[in-house]
């Protein structure tokens, strides 16, 4: 079953060495990159073929599923890629918002047990015994 219609995908990529930055943009395609966020320099808690250190490439694109597919595949045979991770970002909230219903008032009385008296009646009451 093949989809052509285009997906977005995020890209997170961690290379060895800025050098090699412009293959993965190649394997992307130029102009399908709507957003690229990088060079960001992190140390590994432990190495990652024999690195400890690495630089961070984030990508937003649209592609066609079985392209993300192919590009995966690509990704994982790169040796120039210390780490690699393609995901399909989550679904953003609309901004719409939905109409506001109307505010309706509810005129709640107090539930006055039998037998109890007012405060009214009991300052009276006060007053007579005082």
């Amino acid at each position: 079953m093949e989809n052509d219609s285009q997906k977005s995908y995020e890209l997170a990529v961690i290379l060895a060495n800025e050098a090699d930055e412009p293959q993965i943009t190649t394997l992307i395609g130029q102009d399908k990159i709507s957003f690229r966020d990088g060079p960001r320099a992190i140390n590994f808690s432990y190495p990652i073929k024999k690195q400890t250190s690495g630089l961070l490439y984030i990508y937003q694109f649209s592609s066609p599923s079985d392209k993300a597919e192919e590009l995966r595949r690509q990704l994982d045979q790169e040796p120039a890629i210390l780490r690699s991770l393609l995901i399909t970002p989550p679904l953003q909230p609309s901004r719409v918002q939905p109409p506001r219903k109307e505010e309706t008032t509810i005129e709640v009385k107090p539930v006055v047990p039998e037998g109890a008296i007012t405060n009214e009646a009991l300052e009276q009451a006060l007053k007579e015994i005082l």
